[in-house]
This record gives C-alpha cells, sequence and structure tokens, in this order.
C-alpha cells in the first residue's frame, strides 16, 4: 500500500474515532441550575379573635353552666361580685326585652367574666331555647338585648319499608324522624292514602331539610319530596313555592294542596 494511501486511511481512522468516541468522552452531564428566587419575608396572619355570643372573649374567663331548681338571675349574679343595685337595675331595664322571672331550670347560662380574681361578669346569657338568647350587658351600662343563634338548613334523604304490624309512625320513629315530620308528611297525601290501611312491603323515599344550631339538629324543616310506593302503585309529591304557602305538586305537576286543608288529625297520637 502506498504511503498517500496509508495517510488516508490514517486520517478517515482518527475521523471516526474523533466522532463517535471523543464525544462521549468530553461530554459532561448538564447540571441543572435553579434560578435565584427572591424569597419575600412571611408575615404571619393577624390572630383572629375569639368571639362568643358576639363578644370578643380572648382575655376573658367564660363559665358555662345550667339553671338550678328554685334559682334565680339574683342569686348567680350576687356569687361573681355584681351589686343588688346593678342586679335590680338590670330587672327594670329587661322588662320590655325578658322577664328574668322566666329564667326557668336546666336552661344553660354561661358568664364572661374579667380575668380578676374575684371573676367580674360582665355578661350574662341565658339560652331560653336552642336558636334564641338573652345576653344581659353589665360592662360600662347596663343594656338588654335578645339574640339568635345561626341556623344552618341542611337537606336529607332516607328511605323506610313499612314491617309486619308496623305503621308509618312506627317506622318513622325507628329511623330517628321526628313526629312532625311523620304528620307533615301525611298531611301531603292526606287525600291519596289511607295511612291506617297501610301494607307490609309499603316502601317510601323522603327528602327533607334538618335545622343544625352549632352542629346539632333542633328540629326538622320542609318537606322537599316524596315517593310513596303503596299497593303497587307509587305517589310522589314535590314541594315548590309559588309565594303564597306551602303546596306540594305530583310528577304531572297536579296540586296536592287540598290535602293539606283535609287531615287535620295528629297521626302520631
Amino acid at each position: 500500500m502506498s504511503k498517500r494511501n496509508l495517510s488516508i486511511l490514517f486520517l478517515l481512522t482518527l475521523s471516526i474515532v474523533t466522532f463517535f468516541i471523543l464525544p462521549s468522552l468530553d461530554h459532561k452531564t448538564p447540571v441543572a441550575v435553579e434560578p435565584e428566587i427572591e424569597r419575600d419575608t412571611i408575615t404571619p396572619l393577624p390572630h383572629e379573635p375569639s368571639v362568643l355570643y358576639g363578644m370578643v372573649i380572648d382575655s376573658m374567663v367564660v363559665i358555662e353552666d345550667k339553671i338550678k331548681r328554685n334559682q334565680n338571675i339574683s342569686e348567680i349574679l350576687t356569687a361573681h361580685n355584681v351589686s343588688h343595685q346593678d342586679i335590680f337595675k338590670l330587672a327594670n331595664i329587661s322588662k320590655n326585652v325578658f322577664d328574668v322571672r322566666k329564667i326557668v331550670a336546666n336552661k344553660k347560662y354561661t358568664l364572661i367574666c374579667e380575668p380578676d380574681s374575684q371573676k367580674t361578669v360582665r355578661a350574662f346569657v341565658y339560652e331560653h331555647s336552642p336558636v334564641d338568647y338573652v345576653v344581659f350587658n353589665l360592662r360600662d351600662s347596663i343594656t338588654v338585648e335578645k339574640n339568635q343563634k345561626k341556623i344552618e338548613i341542611l337537606e336529607k334523604g332516607i328511605s323506610g319499608v313499612i314491617k309486619p304490624r308496623s305503621s308509618l309512625a312506627v317506622t318513622m320513629s325507628e329511623l330517628g324522624l321526628s313526629p312532625q315530620l311523620t304528620n307533615d308528611f301525611v298531611d301531603v297525601f292526606a287525600w291519596q292514602i289511607d295511612f291506617f290501611r297501610l301494607q307490609e312491603g309499603d316502601r317510601f323515599k323522603l327528602v327533607y331539610e334538618d335545622h343544625l344550631v352549632e352542629g346539632k339538629s333542633i328540629g326538622t324543616g320542609k318537606i322537599k319530596s316524596i315517593l310513596f310506593e303503596h299497593y303497587g302503585n307509587d305517589f310522589y309529591a314535590f314541594h315548590y313555592d309559588q309565594g303564597d304557602g306551602i303546596d306540594y305538586f305530583d310528577e304531572n305537576g297536579n296540586s296536592l294542596r287540598k290535602a293539606l286543608l283535609k287531615y287535620p288529625l295528629d297521626f302520631t297520637e
């Protein structure tokens, strides 16, 4: 082989080595460089004050209890350093709002007190129902006002089957539903169904409103819809508010209002 051919072969071999091998030797895995991020100083969120009955209680002492038998507001407040003069004034001011003589046993009350050694009362709150309460304010000036807790309305659905020798009232009671809801159920279908002649296997599906205060049920509201299967027939009722009172309609849009006017007795009695 001539020198010229050897030179060409050498250059060709060198080119192949350079193309296929050297890049792999010289190649370096790129390192991802994270961009420098300017970090803001984190500012803590302001503290949300604790509020009870519309009053900020962060620095206060809260005492909760129930009215004892034969106990009155004077006895409770006197034990917490409220003067007889202030109690007399409070009783007079409250006459047109809430008569303190109507405070009854086993109802909840709350004292909101100063964090001093005597726990001086600044407000007395009496809950005379799960929703309604009265605030007797003893801070700078004595005031009395009625308020209500927020009611949450939650739609619930439930179904049941009439058992042998049972009734709608018994079935709904076993499901934890109130007698009032049973009566409302019966009122809706009073013209269509004789609820004293139900048969085993009759079934129903019911959507109704449950009223909650602080997560606890305090009673039921409107029935929203019903499907009742009776003697092989389906009976429907759908609530619709036309602005002139409660009205229910069947699946064809026919009003069931006449049923609400016909059925006067308490079915659960």
